[in-house]
């Protein structure tokens, strides 16, 4: 995941992106005044963050058919607006090689998709 993607990501959620090491008045971002936030989408902070930022925009149901369209995860079973499938779920709530949660790398190529047309 790129420092690019993470900051997309970051302001989808709403947040100031603070690269790291960003400079720093008093621990505070001199650009939004809140306190910095710094994503690497690697904890389960940021896993829920996104997760929850989905079901907010009322986007999950468009997120899991672009899997199921994208063909990201092979057999995704989609019912009832929900994933059901227990390996589904537990392949979303996996590491990539490089750390980061999976879905939140899903995401981060769904916004790019969605940006591209692909909806």
């Amino acid at each position: 995941m790129t420092d690019d993607d993470k900051k997309r990501l970051t302001e989808w959620l709403g947040e100031c992106w603070h690269p790291p090491l960003w400079p720093l008045d008093n621990g505070y971002c001199p650009v939004c005044g809140k306190g910095a936030i710094w994503r690497d989408f690697t904890t389960w902070d940021d896993f829920g963050a996104c997760f929850n930022r989905l079901v907010e925009l009322g986007e999950w149901e468009g997120f899991c058919r672009w899997l199921v369209i994208s063909d990201e995860c092979g057999t995704l079973v989609f019912r009832d607006h929900y994933l059901f499938n227990h390996r589904e779920i537990k392949w979303l709530l996996s590491r990539t090689e490089s750390g980061h949660y999976r879905l939140c790398v899903l995401v981060g190529e769904w916004l790019t998709a969605q940006k591209e047309g692909e909806k």
